[in-house]
């Protein structure tokens, strides 16, 4: 049995990891949920929370057989909007309720909507849209 633990996911390296590690588990897995990986019970420091969020939407945007990605209550903000953008641009169903993202990602996101051939769902609920212009929302 192959346990793939916080600890892993955190670690900058994670091909590497990934590599010894055989993740035929995750070779199926359809939808991916941060909280699954990141709690607020658990004590991590804010690096390692972040490496985890990379690492994730880093595998969710590379891997061909996941399709949701739940971020829900995430805290996103410099993460990275290349990461962003490629879940945006490959995933069917995106969920960013309730996360803190930087206004320029948000942008980004928001951009990356019309241009995805693939996404069906994203949920934005609870974001803060007041630096977006309305024209950018309407093409979304």
């Amino acid at each position: 049995n192959v346990i793939i633990n916080r600890q892993k996911l955190s670690r900058f390296d994670v091909d590497s990891e990934i590599k010894v590690i055989k993740m035929e588990r995750f070779n199926y897995k359809k939808k991916i949920s941060i909280r699954d990986y990141v709690s607020d019970s658990l004590e991590m420091d804010e690096a390692q929370t972040r490496n985890i969020f990379r690492n994730v939407l880093k595998y969710s945007g590379s891997k061909d057989h996941v399709r949701k990605l739940v971020l829900e209550e995430a805290n996103l903000v410099n993460i990275g909007t290349s990461l962003l953008s490629e879940c945006i641009l490959k995933l069917e169903s995106v969920n960013f309720r309730h996360c803190k993202i930087a206004k320029k990602d948000l942008l980004t996101i928001v951009s990356k909507i019309p241009c995805s051939q693939h996404l069906k769902s994203i949920n934005l609920s609870f974001l803060n849209f007041s630096s977006i212009a309305p024209h950018m929302l309407q093409e979304a």
